[in-house]
């Protein structure tokens, strides 16, 4: 069936990944591949981006979100089509939520589960978030309507 079929047929457009034909399955699955991140010209040990399983209204929005301490460490995470991530209304705080709902987050010091072999580099403990942390997100572009 073709995709302008399936638009009229269900009232709905078909949303693709961009530009390179692939199904939003291949192109997540892509975009969680191991990486070597780079950050002002220093090279960080490999990582594999995680994915928010929960997604917030229709998941058909796709963000990266990240600490400032675990930057150059990053989190996917779907969100409503409809939210704007540069408007004043938006709440990085549910994002951070999110996160660390599904991934934990690492005690600060002085907390009785905290323990300094462990939780002492915080790349180290990603996917786990870090409290009180300056955070930055941005769009990914992944879904263009196909008509």
């Amino acid at each position: 069936m073709l995709i302008e079929e399936l638009n009229s047929h269900f009232a709905k457009p078909v949303l693709s990944a961009v530009s390179d034909g692939k199904s939003f399955d291949e192109k997540m699955a892509e975009l969680c591949e191991e990486c070597e991140p780079k950050l002002w010209g220093e090279t960080y040990p490999k990582f594999i981006p995680r994915v928010c399983e929960k997604k917030l209204g229709d998941g058909k929005q796709l963000i990266w979100f990240q600490t400032c301490d675990q930057r150059p460490y990053w989190w996917w995470v779907l969100i409503d089509s409809e939210t704007n991530v540069r408007s004043d209304d938006f709440d990085p705080l549910e994002i951070y939520d999110l996160i660390e709902d599904e991934f934990g987050a690492i005690p600060d010091e002085g907390d009785e589960d905290y323990d300094e072999e462990v939780h002492s580099d915080v790349l180290d403990c990603y996917p786990m978030i870090v409290h009180n942390d300056g955070i930055a997100w941005g769009k990914q572009e992944l879904f263009r309507n196909s008509r």
